[in-house]
């Protein structure tokens, strides 16, 4: 078809009354009222997949040392009401443990509550409500598959725990961070972390968590004014959440190696030291060794590798696979908090500078 053709027929139909229309027309009648625009069925859906989910927004203020800015310092944050008593919510401000937290329930309600654990991967945190919130949530309905470009809406209640705030975007990529989130290009800040980013039928992609480090003044402002905003996807955070409740934080786990130099999209994943009594040297690893398979993924390059390690927990056990010559070895790994690597044997360089920095003169 020419697009002389196309354009005659685009102007024939421009040009033809709605549908409603040539109907009251043709019985005489005055034109229907037209039918709601595409961008009005839009709103009412992004409306209707909020409402399902604003019931279980809480909004959560900490008073005392909030981001080192003073002990008469106070800071407001979302959080997602799991039940009647647990409130999960970003890290972003409670790393010092602040000295009261007060949530705000959706009825106006309020409870003092306590920071019982962190989940420090994922910039997650977990509060405890001092007495039980005066109804259950709603039941919160997770996505594990979230599409690059669906809907995606980003949920807080900062401003006022009965009127959530919101922002519109797309989901940019599902899977970042290592694995360990969603990205999304809808507005996400200090006022709505620890909200949900949901999709059009309000089902649960993630929790909102800070786009930069959370000790950091700004929390990721560098990022969110650019459009790159970060959702923990919460099927991993509920996985998470017995193991919190019993006080104990959770850090990204460490193998204690370290790979060749090179492209990651090109290079194998190479191991080209270990710490000495380290997890992947306790399990027998060993320098120059390959790995070819994490957990029963098959990783061809670094960047495969990582992504495959990301999600993983301290105390979580990894089962790899190492070609090392000819042979294959099947080692399974026990990961650590960073804080619990052994700490490698300083040069007596640094030894003798490190001393010669302890008898300077200190300034007041």
């Amino acid at each position: 078809m020419s697009r002389i053709v196309v354009l005659v027929l685009c102007a024939v139909l421009a040009s033809l009354p709605a549908r409603g229309e040539a109907q009251n027309l043709a019985g005489g009648g005055t034109p229907a009222r037209n039918e709601p625009s595409l961008a009005e069925l839009y709103a009412e859906a992004v409306d209707a997949a909020v409402a399902q989910v604003a019931p279980a927004l809480v909004q959560a203020r900490a008073i005392g040392d909030f981001r080192a800015l003073g002990r008469e310092a106070a800071g407001t944050m979302t959080g997602v009401l799991l039940d009647r008593r647990w409130v999960i919510t970003s890290s972003f401000g409670l790393q010092r443990r602040p000295d009261v937290l007060i949530v705000t329930l959706p009825g106006g309600a309020t409870r003092s509550a306590s920071l019982v654990s962190i989940d420090h991967s994922r910039q997650t945190a977990l509060l405890r409500l001092a007495e039980e919130a005066p109804h259950a949530p709603p039941p919160l309905e997770p996505r594990t598959d979230p599409q690059p470009g669906e809907t995606a809406i980003g949920v807080g209640a900062a401003y006022e725990a009965s009127s959530p705030n919101l922002s519109v975007g797309i989901v940019s990529a599902a899977s970042r961070r290592l694995g360990r989130a969603v990205q999304t290009d809808a507005a996400v800040s200090p006022a709505n972390y620890g909200g949900l980013l949901i999709d059009l039928r309000g089902r649960v992609l993630g929790l909102l968590i800070p786009t930069g480090e959370v000790d950091g003044q700004t929390g990721g402002a560098e990022w969110y004014d650019s459009g790159i905003g970060f959702a923990a996807p919460l099927e991993a955070v509920l996985a998470r959440i017995p193991r919190m409740q019993s006080g104990e934080d959770i850090y990204r786990g460490r193998a204690g190696l370290a790979l060749t130099a090179g492209h990651e999209f090109l290079e194998p994943p190479t191991i080209r030291t270990l710490l000495p009594g380290g997890p992947a040297d306790a399990a027998g690893l060993q320098k120059g060794d390959v790995i070819t398979s994490v957990g029963g993924v098959p990783v061809a390059n670094q960047k495969q590798f990582r992504i495959a390690m990301g999600p993983r927990d301290d105390g979580d056990e990894v089962e790899l696979v190492a070609r090392r010559g000819d042979d294959e070895n099947t080692l399974v790994v026990k990961l650590v908090a960073p804080s619990e690597l052994p700490q490698p044997k300083k040069k007596p360089a640094e030894a003798l500078l490190e001393g010669l920095k302890e008898h300077l003169p200190q300034a007041d």
